[in-house]
């Protein structure tokens, strides 16, 4: 499952000029732990 499927909002911020900060947030717990499981 890809983690656009499983996301419920992804979004991104420029933190700095060199530096991207990346929100994702999930309405299960199930569906972070499979997020995190996954390493590809």
């Amino acid at each position: 499952m890809k983690l656009v499927d499983s996301a419920r909002i992804i979004r991104s911020k420029n933190a700095r000029p060199t530096h991207l900060t990346i929100d994702i947030l999930f309405d299960e717990n199930a569906a972070f732990k499979s997020a995190c499981d996954k390493k590809t």
